[in-house]
């Protein structure tokens, strides 16, 4: 994430189109890079130097890029987006019925092709090439995942902003307004938490999606 702020300094002032093009450019890129390890994988080749241990500043550097759980590529891609959102914040409740209506079609049509079009195995070259552009496997980092993705976290904004916004006089929305004023703390404290209570303590471990959602709402309580 300190990545991800540094290079959105860089790009800060840039105009809206290169933010987009940029999101373009990231999407491909990250999913050509996927597609090039799914096809040394079919071919018998390893490509295990491409998740390495953090233990040198060249690991680091693939880890921050293009391997783990967020990778610059395509991840900075969603904070891209993020910031053209937020250029447009003041037109919002203009915008927002037809931002709602392309990202519902667009998470349909995402989803529609995936299963269409799945390849069930990866023995030609040209089923690498249409997994990663419909896959929605966030490990894929294909094509699909991204504009899905992107789509997802649109329509969940754009609702909760609609909640937020016709019920500005309410209690419960101010009191939640604070929390999410600090929003990135709160993040960071859940990974300590989960952590914690997890890792180090083994609590529900195994205990899948209904004890996840308890300890995220225990937590979300606290902070």
């Amino acid at each position: 994430y300190g990545t991800y702020f540094m290079l959105a300094a860089i790009v800060v002032t840039r105009g809206t189109a290169v933010l987009g093009w940029l999101i373009v450019a990231i999407s491909i890129a990250s999913a050509t890079l996927s597609g090039w390890r799914l096809d040394r994988g079919r071919l018998g080749e390893s490509t295990a130097w491409l998740s390495p241990e953090l233990d040198s500043p060249r690991n680091l550097l693939i880890r921050v890029f293009i391997d783990h759980t967020h990778p610059v590529l395509p991840w900075f891609a969603f904070l891209l987006a993020g910031m053209i959102l937020g250029r447009h914040i003041d037109r919002l409740a203009a915008l927002r019925g037809r931002l709602v209506a392309v990202g519902v079609i667009v998470l349909a049509g995402a989803h529609l092709a995936r299963t269409a079009l799945w390849p069930n195995s990866l023995i030609d070259r040209s089923d690498v090439v249409m997994r990663i552009l419909v896959s929605t496997d966030p490990y894929d980092r294909s094509v699909s995942y991204v504009v899905s993705a992107l789509a997802t976290a649109v329509v969940a904004f754009l609702m909760i902003s609609f909640l937020a916004d016709s019920r500005s006089g309410s209690p419960v929305v101010g009191f939640l307004g604070i929390v999410g004023r600090m929003s990135l703390t709160i993040y960071v404290l859940h990974v300590l938490f989960f952590n914690l209570v997890v890792d180090w303590l083994g609590v529900g471990r195994e205990g899948g999606l209904a004890v996840a959602l308890a300890l995220a709402i225990v937590f979300y309580a606290f902070a």
